[in-house]
């Protein structure tokens, strides 16, 4: 995971990249993996999701 900031643009990004070592399962209990997450900034919230993958190493390379 990466995260850049634009202080004068009032913006942030996060960027997603992959994940490792995650738990197999047998091929017919084959599962979908993504990533959710919250981003809180004083009293506002904003919650984002990347697209779902299949494997034990997703690689997602979403910016969100």
């Amino acid at each position: 995971m990466q995260i850049w900031n634009d202080i004068e643009n009032s913006k942030l990004a996060i960027t997603i990249n992959q994940a490792t070592n995650l738990p197999s399962r047998s091929e017919s209990e084959q599962w979908y993996t993504y990533v959710i997450g919250r981003v809180i900034f004083e009293e506002s919230a904003q919650n984002f999701q990347t697209n779902p993958t299949i494997g034990t190493c997703p690689v997602w390379s979403e910016t969100l």
